[in-house]
């Protein structure tokens, strides 16, 4: 690993991954990355919670279960994650917790409780949707 705002080299080992990557790409400021596997997952790092905070939960999520490979992957410009994949489909996942959260509000009026976002959102770290109860005890 490189620490690319400073050029310098970091040298961490950190094995994410049982089987090969097939690509890796980084966001426009570098803070965000995600990698393809050959075991047809996907994982997106989070550089300052993962490698500043040591937040291993929050600092890596994992989309599972996708049933073919990612031939090809991009960050956006507003960090979502757009994979072309071999079962010829192009699929996007929003990557930030608090867009999503912002989403629900509009649909449902009301924080989800953490049961319901775990349900939904297993992946993602418990957000207030509406910010207006707070956020329950795990």
């Amino acid at each position: 690993m490189f620490f690319l705002h400073n050029k310098q080299p970091l040298y961490l080992r950190f094995a994410a991954h049982a089987t090969g990557i097939d690509h890796i790409v980084f966001n426009h400021d570098f803070s965000i990355f995600a990698t393809s596997v050959w075991d047809k997952t996907i994982h997106i790092y989070n550089y300052h919670e993962l490698y500043e905070l040591h937040e291993l939960v929050k600092g890596v999520k994992s989309i599972d279960n996708l049933n073919s490979k990612a031939r090809t992957l991009m960050l956006t410009t507003d960090n979502k994650l757009v994979a072309g994949m071999s079962d010829c489909t192009i699929r996007i996942w929003e990557t930030s917790s608090n867009i999503i959260a912002s989403r629900i509000c509009s649909i449902v009026n009301r924080d989800m409780i953490l049961d319901e976002w775990n349900m939904y959102l297993e992946e993602i770290p418990y957000e207030k949707t509406c910010g207006s109860n707070p956020q329950p005890a795990e």
